[in-house]
C-alpha cells in the first residue's frame, strides 16, 4: 500500500464517528446484524480497488460490500452459508426492468385488498408456532407467501420475498431483530399484509435508487467460503467482516425466517463459524473459530490476483472470560496464509454496537481492526 493511501484511510478511520447516512440505496433493505457501516467498503473500494477486477466479499453477509462496488462501478461475487443473508444480498443487488415493476405492482395491490384476493396458504410446521405468532398473523402470511409463489419474474419474486423476510421477525412476538425471546405483540387483523405491501413498495424505491447508481454486476452464491469456487488470481480487491467470535447467533434471530421459507434452520446453526452457542453454549475453543478463519484467508490469498489486497473487519472477542486482541490474532493467521504485513487500523467499535463494548467478564475495551493484507507481488 502507497505511504498516501495509508494516511488517507488512516484519517478516515480516526474519524469515522463523523460518517453520516448509512442507510443510502439498498442497504436498508433488509435487517441484519452487525452489519458494518457502508461508508467503511467504499472507502476500502475507492482506495485498493483494482480497475476492471472483481471485488469479492467471502462472507458476505447481507451484501454490504457487494452494493459498494456495484455503485462503484465494479463487478462483485458474494458468498454466505446463511441463506437469509443470500436473500437479503441478491435483493439488494437486482435492478429492476419495467416487467419486474408491473408484476410487484399487481402483487401488492392484492395485499391492498386483503387475504381475500390472495391463494390461501399453509403455515408451515415448526414447534412453538402459536408462541410466536397470532392465529390470524399465521393466515395472512401463509396467504402472502403462495401468492409469491405465482410470480413468474427471477428479480421481482426475489424482492418479494426478500421483504416478505424483512417483515416476519416485526409482525411477530420475537422481542428484537436480535433478542430470541417472545414478547406478545398487538398485530390487529390485515396489519400484516399491509406492512408487506408498504415494505415492498419502499424496498422497489430502493432498489430504483441503487439502479441509478449501479454500474457493477453481482453475483451472490450460498457455499462455505473456506473452498471458493474461483479460479486463482481472479479477483482485484476482497472485503469482508466475518463473524465475530462469540458475539452473534445469526441463525437464531433469523430462525423465523428461515422456518417461514423452508430453510433447514439445524444445518445453518452447524455451518456458523464463531457463534454464541458455539463458543459459549458448546463451550468451543478460540481454535474452531481461528482455524476457520485461516482457511478464508488462505483461499482469499489463493484468489487474489499478484498485488492485491485483502480487507478483514474484525473485532476483539470474549470467550468465558479471556479476551483476545483479534488484530494481532488475524496477523497470524495471514502470516500463515502467505500474505504480507498488514496494516491495521482500528476503532473502539462501541458507538456502532453495544454488544462489543466492555463487559463479558472482562474490563478491556473492544475494538474493532480494519486490517489490510497484500498479496506478494
Amino acid at each position: 500500500m502507497l505511504p498516501s493511501t495509508s494516511a488517507q484511510l488512516a484519517d478516515f478511520f480516526r474519524n469515522i464517528d463523523s460518517c453520516r447516512d448509512k442507510g443510502t440505496l439498498t442497504h436498508q433493505l433488509h435487517p441484519y446484524p452487525a452489519k458494518f457501516i457502508p461508508h467503511i467498503p467504499r472507502t476500502l473500494i475507492t482506495h485498493l480497488g483494482i480497475p476492471d477486477q472483481p471485488i469479492l466479499d467471502p462472507m458476505c453477509g447481507s451484501g454490504t460490500t457487494l452494493v459498494e462496488a456495484s455503485a462503484s462501478g465494479y463487478p462483485s461475487i458474494g458468498f454466505d452459508l446463511n441463506p437469509i443473508a443470500v436473500l437479503a444480498a441478491r435483493a439488494k443487488t437486482s435492478p429492476l426492468d419495467e416487467l419486474d415493476l408491473k408484476e410487484i405492482e399487481v402483487y401488492c395491490r392484492r395485499l391492498d385488498s386483503g387475504s381475500g384476493s390472495l391463494p390461501v396458504g399453509c403455515p408451515p410446521t415448526f414447534i412453538n408456532r402459536d408462541k410466536w405468532f397470532l392465529p390470524h398473523v399465521q393466515a395472512e402470511l401463509a396467504a402472502a407467501l403462495e401468492g409469491a409463489m405465482e410470480l413468474t419474474r427471477v428479480r421481482a419474486h426475489v424482492l418479494v420475498l426478500a421483504s416478505f423476510s424483512a417483515i416476519v421477525v416485526p409482525v411477530s412476538n420475537q422481542e428484537s431483530e436480535t433478542r430470541w425471546c417472545a414478547k406478545p405483540q398487538s398485530i390487529a387483523p390485515g396489519e400484516t399484509l399491509t406492512r408487506l405491501a408498504r415494505k415492498i413498495r419502499k424496498s422497489v424505491l430502493a432498489a430504483a435508487d441503487f439502479a441509478r447508481h449501479a454500474s457493477g454486476p453481482s453475483v451472490v452464491v450460498r457455499t462455505d467460503s473456506r473452498k471458493l469456487p474461483l479460479c486463482s488470481a481472479s479477483i482485484g480487491l476482497v472485503v469482508t467482516s466475518p463473524p465475530y467470535a462469540n458475539s452473534h447467533d445469526y441463525y437464531l434471530y433469523n430462525k423465523l425466517r428461515m422456518f417461514w421459507l423452508g430453510y433447514p434452520v439445524d444445518q445453518v446453526q452447524e455451518a456458523e463459524i464463531g457463534s454464541r452457542n458455539r463458543h459459549s453454549d458448546r463451550r468451543a475453543e478460540v481454535t474452531h473459530y481461528l482455524d476457520a478463519m485461516e482457511d478464508i484467508l488462505r483461499e482469499s490469498q489463493r484468489v487474489l490476483v499478484p498485488g492485491g489486497h485483502a480487507v478483514f473487519v474484525v473485532a476483539d472477542s470474549v470467550i468465558r472470560g479471556e479476551f483476545f486482541d483479534m488484530g494481532e490474532e488475524y496477523r497470524k493467521l495471514a502470516c500463515n496464509a502467505g500474505f504480507a504485513t498488514a496494516v491495521d487500523f482500528e476503532f473502539a467499535h462501541k458507538k456502532f454496537n453495544s454488544s462489543f463494548q466492555t463487559g463479558f467478564g472482562t474490563d478491556q475495551q473492544k475494538m474493532t481492526h480494519v486490517l489490510v493484507f497484500k498479496k506478494h507481488e
